[in-house]
Formats: structure tokens, C-alpha cells, sequence
């Protein structure tokens, strides 16, 4: 009865809440439903959530979202290219998956602000607790992408926001946390469910960006030895590279050199066509002087001339 009212508010609620009811179970009816939704109701908004529900009914089979959006990444609808992105975000969250990167590498330079910021959300999710040596180190090259993004003031502000909330999502928790709907012994945590569904809401109120955290789950190794108490002396030998578990580099300022000033170098013929007229200038300022001391010596004679006659 929601996903058929006349309110488009009550239908988009009714698509977030047939995802959670039916979610990491993978039922065909849901996905049915949502798929529909998702090209058929008139609402911007309802179509967005039936995309976005889709990452949350098949988180338990993530591989399986890219091949259901692949055709609605090429949406005339950017709401629903925007949803896209981020269920392929969702559902490969941490993964590092490089196909799921190639299908989101295009919306990056999409014309609409909202869809670049999904892109690089969903992107961001994907490389969540990744070593820069991903995926042909192209991490490395999204996050200059990243800099560039945020430094630049000709960008928009809904892009500028999405590549400055990827920076935190990649190094989320000092990079030892993960977004994750399901705990390590395969059940559903609908408290992450629920958090990840409110973080979305970010769309409508930005304040709900900190819902994120509920759905989040650190990466730890504990040891403990038969009595669960922790051993004195505990120790894991790790054969791989150290690059692979490497944090990233602090950003470094840069740093304006001065430009110090050249000392120009004259030529001889130069310094000899400057002497040459100097030389000119001072002739001419001589003569002019001598000309005005004869006038000068004119005028008094004159006036001598006509003392003596009165």
C-alpha cells in the first residue's frame, strides 16, 4: 500500500523500509520490486532509495550488484546514476575490486555536480583500507584527484564536499575500520543497516553525516590464549611487504620559492655608447652655459649705457 501512494515521500520511505526488511537476504521479490521502482516511478528521489536498497538486500552477495546497475549507470535520470554509484560503493565497500572501479571511473567526469560526488563517495568506499599499492596503484592517482578537487575554486560545491568526505572515508579510522552490514560470523548487524540508512539521509540533512560511524567496523587482531587472558608475549609473523600495510603520506605544504633577482651584464659596446654620451651631454651643458653668461653680460652692459646718458 506505501509503494503505491500518492505521496512520493511515503513511497520513498516504504523503498529504504522493504530494504532493510529484506536485507543480506537476496530475495528475488525485493530485488523484483526494487528494479521496478527504480525505472518506473515518477519521483526523482523514490527511484534514487530503490537503487540504494538494492546494496542493502544482496550485501551478502556484493558481487552481484555492479551487474544489476551496470545499465542504470547509463541512466538519462542523474538521481539514478547518483544511486548507482553509491550501491556499487556499498556493496564493494573495502574490497578494492578493480571492474567495480572501472565502472565508476566515467561518472567521475559526469555533467551533473550530484553524480561526481557519488562517484567519488562510491570510490572512496571501495578503497576503504587499502594500501596505495591497489589496484596498479591507482589509488595513488585518485588521491591527487582528490587534492585537485578540493584546492580547486572553479569546482562546485556539492564536488568539493563529496572528494573532501572520500579523503576521511579512505583513511577512515586511522585506515583500520571498514564499512561492513555483517559481522565475522556471516549475520546481518541491522544497527549497521540502520546507520548506513541515515547516513544516506545526508542528502536531505546534512547533520546525519555522523550515522557513518554505526555502521563502520574496526579491523583488529586480538590474541588470547586458553583462559582468555591476553599471553605475555604474543607475536605474528606477516610475510607480505611492509608498503602493503604502509599508512600515506602526510600532505606537505609547497613551500613559494623567492625568485631572486638577475644581475644584468652589460657589454662592452654598451658601456662604451653610454660613456660616448655622456661625454655629448656634457659638451652641450657647456656650451649652453657660456651662451647664457654672454647674454648675462649683455644685459649689464646695457644698463650701464643708460645710467651714463641720464
Amino acid at each position: 500500500e506505501m509503494r503505491g501512494d500518492r505521496d512520493p515521500i511515503i513511497r520513498y520511505g516504504a523503498m529504504y523500509g522493504l530494504a532493510l526488511a529484506y536485507c543480506g537476504t537476496g530475495s528475488n521479490k525485493a530485488i523484483r520490486i526494487l528494479l521496478h521502482t527504480a525505472v518506473s516511478d515518477v519521483s526523482d528521489d523514490v527511484r534514487m532509495a530503490s537503487v540504494i536498497g538494492l546494496a542493502l538486500v544482496l550485501h551478502k552477495t556484493p558481487e552481484r550488484v555492479p551487474e544489476l546497475v551496470r545499465l542504470l549507470l547509463e541512466s538519462f535520470n542523474p538521481h539514478v546514476r547518483y544511486a548507482s554509484c553509491m550501491a556499487v560503493g556499498i556493496a564493494m565497500a573495502g574490497t578494492g575490486d578493480s571492474e567495480s572501479i572501472s565502472l565508476l571511473e566515467p561518472m567521475l567526469t559526469d555533467m551533473a555536480d550530484h553524480v561526481r560526488q557519488g562517484a567519488l563517495l562510491g570510490t572512496a568506499m571501495i578503497y576503504m583500507q587499502q594500501s596505495d599499492t591497489c589496484n596498479h596503484r591507482k589509488i595513488k592517482t585518485f588521491r591527487e584527484k582528490l587534492a585537485n578537487l578540493i584546492s580547486d575554486k572553479h569546482q562546485t560545491t556539492l564536488t568539493k564536499m563529496g572528494a573532501i568526505l572520500s579523503t576521511g572515508l579512505l583513511d577512515y579510522g586511522g585506515r583500520n575500520c571498514a564499512l561492513s552490514l555483517g559481522s565475522s560470523n556471516g549475520f546481518t548487524k541491522m544497527t549497521s543497516a540502520a546507520g548506513l540508512v541515515l547516513w544516506l539521509q545526508h542528502w536531505h540533512w546534512y547533520p546525519l553525516m555522523h550515522m557513518l560511524s554505526l555502521a563502520v567496523t574496526p579491523t583488529v587482531t586480538i590474541g588470547l590464549n586458553k583462559d582468555f587472558k591476553y599471553p605475555k608475549k604474543f607475536e605474528i609473523v606477516c610475510n607480505a611487504k611492509p608498503s602493503a600495510y604502509a599508512y600515506p603520506r602526510k600532505l606537505e605544504e609547497k613551500k613559494e620559492e623567492k625568485k631572486k633577482r638577475v644581475e644584468t651584464i652589460e657589454l662592452s659596446a654598451t658601456a662604451k655608447n653610454k660613456a660616448r654620451l655622456a661625454r655629448k651631454r656634457a659638451k652641450e651643458d657647456a656650451d649652453s652655459g657660456e651662451g647664457v653668461e654672454d647674454a648675462a653680460m649683455d644685459v649689464d652692459k646695457k644698463k650701464e649705457d643708460e645710467k651714463k646718458v641720464d
